[in-house]
């Protein structure tokens, strides 16, 4: 029987502007932002897609995306945290993704910013996503489910099945 892989490319919640002095990386989540990402943990957690491994931006927005969703999963999640993933060029996105998918897990979520994952779904599901007419592929806390069968080869883009794009304004 192949094994199945799954990747979540998971944006973080809504952040809050109000505070226009601080600068880009410490912008904490607004309150719809909070509420989005703990219903979202839930979500996951009903969907059984609490993940065996994360790795996430080190941004203020990320970590308080990443310990709403725990208290929603009601689980605590091991995490690592990847400079690469705020803002790194397509080609540092690339090789987080493929180093977390090989590392022996069968669920692994990727937390992080647009339009990085933007670029990433894109060229992980080129088909999948060709099919899809949205205007924003993943607005603030959405998680786009995207599945591998057999073995991981040398590279996992263009290979990637899109299960489900799950939004937390819908849920």
């Amino acid at each position: 029987m192949a094994r199945t892989y799954t990747l979540l490319l998971t944006r973080h919640a809504k952040s809050s502007w109000s505070h226009v002095d601080l600068p880009d990386f410490e912008r904490p989540l607004n309150d719809r932002g909070r509420r989005a990402a703990k219903r979202m943990g839930t979500h996951l957690r009903t969907k059984n897609l609490a993940p065996d491994l994360v790795v996430s931006s080190p941004s203020v927005r990320t970590r308080e995306t990443l310990a709403l969703f725990e208290s929603g999963m009601a689980a605590e999640l091991k995490v690592e945290f990847d400079d690469r993933l705020y803002f790194g060029t397509f080609e540092d996105l690339k090789i987080v993704v493929e180093s977390a998918l090989k590392r022996n897990c069968s669920n692994v979520l990727i937390l992080g910013h647009n339009p990085g994952l933007e670029w990433l779904l894109r060229s992980i599901c080129p088909d999948s996503i060709a099919e899809l007419n949205y205007k924003k592929l993943l607005p603030t806390c959405s998680v786009a489910q995207i599945q591998f069968s057999g073995q991981l080869g040398s590279s996992v883009f263009g290979s990637g099945d899109l299960i489900a794009i799950h939004r937390a304004k819908l849920i």
